[in-house]
């Protein structure tokens, strides 16, 4: 019986890749149909320092065309012997490619040799080594790249170099939807910086400019279309006006603040398509936070930095924030959740970072509380240093993702099958304890539950 290939498509779509990857397995067709055009265009291809000739060999039996190519060889320069296999990654994939990205620097002649395979190209970040270049104020490559992609709706971002420079990043960026201005070692004149469709921006550094009221009103009154703007830099609140009155449609906010006050809160009430708020502060003084609720906030992301007045803290979100049923916190300093449980009983999905104190076990009074979330259905949990006994028992829980639990081991398996009877999807990211016998039991007690587990050796 041969099913249609649409219905096929509908129910691979439901698939993670490892499960894609066994499928593919059974015959040439649904290999094709596993990994079409349109899903490849999520999948990532990394190469990486494990990588010889014999892999290369394999992909030319491919029916998958990969559109993202990610290099992670960690040296200043590439081989002429690690290049020549990138070029015939490159003349197997280029056609189809629409993202390439190097971690090493290029020659001008590698750089090249790159551009003319990947005529498609929508995004392109590598490093030239500046050794390589002719001119004090250009990349000569460019004018290449402009001459290859005529038909590509891309902007070139051509910085003014200085001697002192070792290298350039270059960056082709899809200008219609989204854009990211490098730091401010690249220059630009803001009187060109005029992207009218721009939908999403990201800014690093932007220290100097972010005092300037008249540029920042030229520069985003020339992109008032926004709706996902990234702010890497502490922002004063004469930078968050000019941004709130320009850019009133803005749907997703992530940006730093050494002391969030209430007249941040009152800026961002102009924002009436808010849907996710991001905030990393420095310190939070001024409590409690008073001000018009942001009703349209769904998902809200701060860092934790268990200051005395915590509880202070979660009753200004709370009344500022009333509709958030998805939360997520970094943790900065050892202390438990019992605030966040408390005053967002209504939370859907939850995520704990501990990146700067995963040293430091918690216990099941971390967890307290946990058990007022009766709506909760997605936790993750990120280098949280606890053992599985001491994990919160939601009953109800449908997903959870475990990343960078080292810790964790085949007991523990046992544990979480019997704390999370309900279970539907479970990730493992760097659990490499776990052996894949104790994952194939955990399947057999939830057989309704799909495991993905993701490794780095």
């Amino acid at each position: 019986m041969e099913f249609p290939t649409e219905v096929l498509d509908q129910v691979l779509s439901y698939l993670t890749l490892r499960d894609r990857k066994s499928v593919s397995l059974v015959c040439e067709s649904w290999s094709e149909i596993a990994f079409n055009s349109f899903y490849m265009k999520h999948v990532r291809l990394c190469i990486d320092s494990t990588w010889d000739q014999s892999i290369v060999d394999c992909f030319r039996n491919s029916s998958r065309r990969y559109r993202n190519v990610f290099i992670y060889l960690w040296t200043n320069s590439l081989s002429e012997m690690n290049f020549d296999m990138i070029v015939e990654i490159l003349d197997l994939f280029g056609g189809a490619m629409e993202r390439f990205h190097s971690l090493t620097s290029f020659t001008e002649e590698q750089l090249w040799n790159v551009m003319i395979r990947v005529p498609d190209i929508r995004e392109l970040i590598v490093t030239v080594d500046a050794s390589f270049l002719k001119y004090d104020r250009s990349v000569p490559v460019l004018k290449c790249l402009q001459a290859s992609s005529n038909n590509v709706p891309l902007e070139l971002f051509q910085p003014d170099t200085k001697s002192t420079t070792l290298q350039y990043a270059i960056k082709l960026i899809d200008v219609p939807r989204t854009c990211e201005m490098p730091s401010e070692e690249c220059h630009f004149s803001v009187e060109n910086l005029r992207f009218p469709m721009l939908q999403a921006l990201k800014l690093t550094t932007w220290g100097s400019c972010a005092k300037n009221d008249e540029a920042l009103r030229l520069f985003f009154n020339g992109v008032q279309y926004l709706k996902d703007v990234r702010l890497d830099f502490y922002v004063n609140d004469m930078f968050l006006d000019v941004l709130t009155q320009t850019c009133s449609g803005i749907e997703s906010l992530e940006l730093k603040q050494r002391n969030p006050n209430s007249d941040t809160f009152q800026l961002l009430e102009r924002l009436k398509k808010l849907k996710n708020l991001s905030i990393f502060a420095y310190s939070y003084r001024q409590m409690p936070l008073q001000g018009k609720p942001l009703l349209s906030v769904k998902k809200f992301s701060f860092n934790l930095i268990m200051e005395d007045n915590e509880e202070k803290i979660f009753q200004g979100f709370r009344q500022l924030l009333p509709n958030v049923d998805d939360i997520s916190i970094r943790l900065e300093r050892n202390g438990n959740l019992i605030n966040a449980c408390q005053y967002f009983p209504e939370l859907r999905r939850l995520t704990i970072a501990d990146d700067l104190t995963r040293g430091h076990m918690k216990s099941a009074n971390f967890f307290k509380n946990f058990g007022n979330l009766g709506q909760l259905e997605e936790l993750t949990l990120k280098s949280i240093y606890v053992q599985s006994e001491c994990m919160p028992p939601i009953r109800h829980l449908k997903r959870l993702t475990l990343q960078l639990f080292v810790w964790l081991t085949d007991n523990d398996m046992a544990t979480l099958a019997k704390l999370y009877p309900q279970l539907k999807y479970l990730e493992l990211f760097w659990c490499a304890k776990v052996s894949s016998g104790a994952v194939e039991e955990f399947c057999s007690r939830l057989q309704d539950c799909v495991v993905e587990c993701v490794q780095y050796n």
